[in-house]
This record gives C-alpha cells, sequence and structure tokens, in this order.
C-alpha cells in the first residue's frame, strides 16, 4: 500500500512502506473516477518498473518516496 502524490498516463510518484530496488517490476491496482472508466467502482492493473527510490524521511512512517514508469494497463469490471 502507498499514498499518490503525482499520476500521470505514463508514471506515478508515490511514497510506500519499504524501500524497492530501482527497476524492480511492480504490479499496482487503482480504483478510478467514473468520469475516466466510465463505470462506478472501476479498477485498473497497472504493471511498471521502479525508475527512482528515494531514502525515507527521518521519523516519517511509510515515507519512501518511489517512482515507477507504467508499461502497461487494463481495466478490471467488475460483473
Amino acid at each position: 500500500e502507498g499514498v499518490i502524490q503525482n499520476i500521470s498516463q505514463s508514471g506515478i510518484l508515490f511514497q510506500g512502506p519499504q524501500q524497492l530496488p530501482a527497476n524492480a517490476l511492480i504490479e499496482m491496482i487503482f480504483e478510478m473516477p467514473e468520469e475516466i472508466s466510465g463505470q462506478k467502482n472501476s479498477n485498473v492493473l497497472c504493471q511498471g518498473r521502479l525508475i527512482r527510490v528515494k531514502d525515507a524521511v527521518e521519523n516519517v512512517a511509510d515515507a519512501y518516496g518511489l517512482a515507477a514508469t507504467i508499461l502497461d494497463y487494463k481495466f478490471l469490471h467488475k460483473d
């Protein structure tokens, strides 16, 4: 789990609970607004690669800064 700071079609900047190695492949799931997906409660599954990792901020939980490119995504439509 993490906290999104900035997101675009090609990448995401977020804070996470642990440091991960640069170039690690990751999967992310986001709940998308109805204005973007066209459906209520729609999720998107993204595959990405970490391109930047920052050390944790002292005395702050879940503060590793992570930046990832989005390599691929697909909408997960609920039945």
